[in-house]
């Protein structure tokens, strides 16, 4: 005989599971209305970039397009130097009235048609920190020789693998970000029909760090750090490389150190976190840091120091 109580259980089971299903239709979920999304990292070495666009909701299956209308007001120190309305052919609005000085504060303000409310953001261009000193240390390496596929020219091509030691002179009374970034300069031809056309492009080191201040331990982005623990002292740091190109490429390193505000800082971070969890469906939902008033996107300085490192004797 079947046991009636059993039966009474699933039953009851399958009764409650079907009362707790509820169906939403895309329809029910409202669209977040657009706002302005102001882009602009500026540095002393280039003139102004600042590209405008919009936000889309995530549910939003229109194009993303840049704004071709936008009104720009750039100032320094709270004094107006610049109003642009016209976007060059790239979509980027520039402006080269002023370059931007060490130690300035510079702030922007936009409009556009469509957009009740008026965009707003400020930064400044912070000091730039140089490197004390900068030395490698070969402990492996090996090359082979190859014919290039377009060429047919012999080409040497191998591994190398080491240390970096580097010292940080960090200024003191003030809050440093800083960004360290290893690449190396690589060449390319112009155009395969053409073997004497040739273009370098900078492409990144991959290393690691061992130091306990940086945020990030390995990638090819760089590592962030802050000099919370090292305020007005020389910092010093060891990184370790493991690469693979041409040996002409590999001969020489290039390290530079970028120093940031606050906001470049964060938005960088946000900018790691967010490509850490992308694809991962079990980690938790990743804000990009903005410091745009009324809108989203990054508004920040930064300045750079370069130093030249040789790998191969």
């Amino acid at each position: 005989m079947r046991n009636p109580l059993l039966f009474i259980l699933i039953a009851s089971a399958l009764i409650f599971s079907r009362s707790c299903e509820t169906t939403e239709k895309i329809d029910d979920f409202p669209l977040r209305p657009s706002q302005l999304v102001l882009n602009c990292l500026f540095t002393s070495d280039s003139t102004w970039n600042i590209q405008v666009s919009y936000s889309l909701s995530v549910l939003d299956n229109a194009p993303l397009e840049m704004i071709e209308d936008a009104e720009i007001e750039l100032y320094k120190n709270g004094e107006l130097v610049d109003h642009v309305t016209t976007p060059g052919i790239d979509g980027f609005y520039h402006s080269d009235s002023l370059l931007p000085f060490e130690g300035e504060t510079y702030s922007v303000k936009v409009t556009a048609p469509g957009y009740e409310k008026e965009v707003f953001a400020q930064d400044y261009l912070p000091e730039r920190v140089s490197l004390k000193s900068l030395s490698s240390t070969l402990i492996d390496s090996s090359f082979h020789i190859w014919n290039d596929y377009y060429t047919d020219l012999p080409v040497e091509t191998g591994h190398v693998e080491g240390f970096i030691d580097l010292t940080i002179s960090d200024p003191p009374g003030v809050s440093n970000y800083y960004n360290l970034q290893v690449y190396m300069l690589e060449r390319r031809l112009l155009d395969r029909e053409d073997s004497t056309s040739w273009y370098y492009r900078r492409k990144p080191v991959n290393y690691s760090v061992t130091d306990a201040t940086t945020e990030v331990t390995s990638m090819r982005g760089g590592a962030l750090l802050t000099d919370q623990y090292f305020d007005g002292m020389e910092h010093k740091m060891k990184i370790r490389y493991n690469e693979w190109d041409d040996k002409p490429v590999i001969d020489t390193f290039y390290v530079e150190l970028i120093s940031l505000t606050e906001a470049g800082f964060l938005y960088r971070r946000s900018i790691e976190d967010y490509q850490d969890a992308k694809g991962d469906p079990f980690s938790e939902p990743v804000l990009v840091y903005s410091n745009i008033e009324n809108g989203f996107g990054i508004f920040a300085g930064y300045s750079s120091y370069t130093g030249v490192v040789q790998i191969l004797e």
